[in-house]
């Protein structure tokens, strides 16, 4: 099994020299940086994988709520543990859905809870991720073609029928797309169909990308940690 990577942020050089004497204790975990601001973390995780964070609410510059903000938008898949010394920023926390809140002072126990809740969140994140090698029966006039999702190209209206790949079906669009969005297929153009983990350019060349679609795949696309500016 991997190591879950997390990074340490805290403006107390004695809180993150605990928690990084716990945490190195763990044979399943790798600590890839520690940071007293905001700003430096951010700027880490921009330029580095990280499965975790442990991060203070109160610091100066960007405090954690509004870094939590941030991991959240760009890289959702990593899991937040909160720290801080004040038990009432618990409630407004949660809006940030972390894995666990600590307060100070943070005791061994409470580190073993929070890394056993980041190790479910984790495996939780990666249990819901897309299956690209699935197979799937898209219907035919004929019969039945099985495809594998990430052979899929788009799925083009044309006419009245609608080309998947080469295959052309009897399914609308629309119904094509319910049986696709899990896989991450959003409308580009009232006629396309797209697989998002395939867009490497934003152009109306060559599938068109209607005006009204823009910002929708502007959020899709940031979601999944891509910054459209």
């Amino acid at each position: 099994m991997d190591k879950i990577k997390v990074i340490l942020v805290d403006d107390e050089a004695s809180c993150l020299e605990s928690l990084s004497s716990v945490l190195s204790s763990y044979d399943d975990i790798e600590i890839i940086g520690s940071f007293d601001n905001g700003n430096d973390a951010s700027s880490f995780l921009e330029k580095n994988h990280a499965d975790g964070v442990f991060m203070d609410i109160e610091m100066d510059q960007v405090n954690g709520f509004a870094l939590a903000d941030y991991i959240r938008k760009r890289f959702p898949d990593i899991a937040v543990v909160f720290q801080t010394g004040h038990a009432g920023y618990a409630l407004e926390g949660y809006e940030y859905d972390p894995a666990d809140f600590l307060v100070k002072p943070v005791t061994v126990i409470n580190i073993e809870r929070a890394v056993r809740h980041m190790k479910e969140r984790l495996n939780r994140n990666s249990d819901s991720a897309v299956d690209l090698d699935e197979k799937i029966g898209i219907s035919t006039g004929r019969g039945l073609s099985i495809v594998t999702v990430k052979d899929i190209l788009f799925a083009e209206k044309s006419g009245r029928k609608v080309l998947d790949e080469r295959i052309e079906t009897n399914y609308s669009l629309k119904e094509l797309h319910t049986i696709l969005s899990p896989y991450d297929f959003i409308f580009t153009h009232q006629s396309y169909l797209v697989p998002v983990w395939r867009i490497k350019k934003v152009q109306n060349d060559p599938l068109p990308l209607s005006r009204d679609r823009y910002e929708e795949l502007s959020s899709v696309l940031n979601e999944k940690g891509i910054a459209i500016h």
